[in-house]
């Protein structure tokens, strides 16, 4: 049976954290994966946004797993990527290439791009909402 891992940026989490609506991603899905990387971009010691605190929280929740991910030779082909975007990449390559169905949560065109040169996120998801939240989450991200 292929096991459904979901995958978040920081990025997302971020954006749903500011419209307060980030536990729509443990209504939808149920847990979440984030890498350390990610964990360390969204932690209040580099968080420059008021909201970080509930992040904290959330985590605090254990609904967000964070995963340690091996150090490896993955690089990405776009410099645009950064750390955390690589680190949520590399996580969801492993996951498929063990056979889980992986859906990444990334706001960033250049990570976007990456992860769909690299076969993440090709096969439009069984059920509809997925695409939604994807759509949804980027013009949030986008507001000053």
């Amino acid at each position: 049976m292929t096991r459904r891992v979901v995958i978040a940026d920081a990025g997302p989490l971020i954006a749903l954290t500011r419209i307060e609506a980030l536990d729509l991603l443990r209504q939808l899905f149920g847990h979440v994966c984030i890498t350390t990387t990610v964990r360390d971009e969204i932690l209040p010691a580099k968080a420059v946004f008021v909201e970080a605190d509930l992040l904290v929280h959330t985590l605090a929740e254990r609904w967000i797993d964070v995963v340690e991910v091996p150090a490896s030779d993955f690089a990405p082909l776009n410099p645009g990527v950064d750390a955390g975007e690589a680190s949520a990449i590399q996580m969801a390559c492993s996951q498929q290439d063990a056979g889980d169905a992986v859906l990444l949560v990334m706001d960033d065109r250049a990570g976007r791009l990456e992860a769909k040169s690299r076969g993440i996120n090709q096969k439009e998801p069984k059920r509809g909402r997925y695409p939604f939240l994807l759509t949804c989450v980027k013009p949030v991200w986008a507001r000053p």
